[in-house]
């Protein structure tokens, strides 16, 4: 997708530029964070913990840009690096697990929601969740349900 001048004469960038802009930041961010070589981040390389820091840099587009995996596997073409929609999602999988289990990655996320333009992914905990449960007519007072959250 070209640039192309908006009404100030200034050229805007296009989606997947302003997706790479960001990739850059994150990647340079989590590279610090967890002591490894920002090149090394978008490398194949399966070294823990360079999936993870892929998948958390990934799962930060996606969020910011709503970006699909098919996206971000044409974001990273064009870095030269490739990588499936899959290998993506499983990768952005383990992050947010990650993120869920250790302390460690718990710290290294909320640094990086911290620099994300439009304070994009920090409203984690205010989505909600519905859950629509369809049953026979006349039988909604028969029904018995239980919430659980999650353990961390």
């Amino acid at each position: 997708m070209p640039e192309s001048d908006n009404e100030f004469g200034a050229k805007k960038l296009s989606r997947q530029d302003s997706m790479l802009a960001v990739y850059n930041t994150v990647s340079a961010l989590v590279a610090e964070l967890c002591d490894v070589g920002q090149k090394d981040i978008s490398s194949k390389s399966k070294t823990l913990p360079l999936p993870t820091c892929r998948g958390f840099c990934w799962y930060a587009i996606r969020i910011t840009f709503d970006a699909t995996y098919t996206e971000l596997s044409a974001m990273m073409n064009a870095l030269g690096c490739h990588f499936t929609s899959a290998g993506i999602g499983a990768s952005v999988g383990q992050a947010i697990t990650q993120s869920i289990r250790s302390p460690h990655w718990s710290r290294v996320w909320d640094k990086v929601k911290e620099i994300l333009p439009n304070d994009a992914g920090n409203n984690d905990k205010d989505k909600s969740i519905v859950i629509q449960i369809i049953i026979p007519k006349g039988s909604k007072d028969n029904i018995k349900f239980e919430i659980k959250e999650q353990n961390k």
